[in-house]
């Protein structure tokens, strides 16, 4: 690649990454959770059969949601958990939590 190409190519990534850094705030305020990132989240933890997920889905005073997933032994014990806020649930995952706030899910 010429040096001017390659001056202009680095001029524009640094103009990109100045405007992703100033507007941080408002990127991180907008976070659709999707179905199919709960779902494999939950199966990859997954250790033995009869492990079964859990969904909890909490919705916060400003709006936006916190789902708590967690993957759990037959006896009850806690393998592993994760906690997700965004402020949008994907059609796939609000229509599996529609009308209830926690959800069982055979793994």
């Amino acid at each position: 690649m010429e040096p001017i190409s390659t001056v202009a190519l680095l001029q524009l990534a640094c103009h990109l990454v100045r405007l992703v850094i100033n507007n941080a705030d408002e990127i991180a305020k907008v976070f659709r959770l999707a179905w199919s990132t709960v779902s494999d989240w939950l199966t990859s933890r997954k250790v033995a059969v009869g492990d079964v997920g859990k969904l909890v889905r909490q919705q916060l005073g400003n709006g936006s949601y916190r789902v708590v997933g967690g993957v759990f032994s037959a006896s009850g014990q806690v393998r592993q958990q994760m906690t997700w806020e965004c402020t949008e649930l994907d059609d796939e995952l609000r229509r599996r939590l529609a009308g209830r706030s926690e959800l069982k899910i055979e793994l």
